[in-house]
């Protein structure tokens, strides 16, 4: 039962009624009290019965929009979430809320739009992490200290094409 499920609008939930108060009352709310005994039964002792609850369940869930379904698991208080894939999670209603979203400066690179921490230690705490150097920045750096080049012998290597 505890899974990502594809919905109407070829987005994901992930579901997680792991507990039988979820399971039980995810069977009551979808009107599937069928389902019941299935989902308790221990996983693996019938691979045909495993499979006839995950068919069961992919068609539910494919039954409503990740909206609908994250509506759902909230108006019900059953265990599930809303399922995201990288573009769209910068998108969400909730991460723009908790200001999660930032755009670091950049210079020489396409922008960038990256998720901040959920940690947030005040209300209007801003995330804003530094990037990381661009490929090479440091490579004169690295053969000098690290290997050894004099400045002759690094001009040599720039002069050659090999840095």
């Amino acid at each position: 039962r505890y899974q990502y499920y594809e919905t109407s609008d070829g987005n994901y939930v992930v579901f997680n009624a792991f507990e039988d108060k979820f399971w039980h009352r995810f069977c009551e709310a979808v009107d599937r009290m069928d389902l019941y005994e299935l989902g308790r039964a221990r996983l693996g002792d019938d691979p045909q019965a495993d499979e006839d609850l995950r068919s069961a369940l992919a068609a539910i869930f494919k039954s409503r929009s990740r909206r609908e379904w994250t509506d759902f698991f909230i108006a019900t208080d059953i265990a599930g979430a809303p399922a995201f894939e990288s573009d769209d999670l910068l998108d969400d209603e909730h991460v723009k809320a908790r200001n999660m979203v930032y755009e670091p400066p950049v210079v020489d690179r396409p922008p960038l739009r990256l998720i901040a921490t959920p940690i947030k230690t005040r209300p209007d705490h801003r995330f804003a992490a530094e990037l990381p150097p661009v490929v090479g920045a440091h490579t004169d750096e690295v053969l000098m200290t690290l290997a050894g080049c004099d400045e002759a012998e690094l001009a040599q290597l720039h002069r050659d094409g090999i840095v």
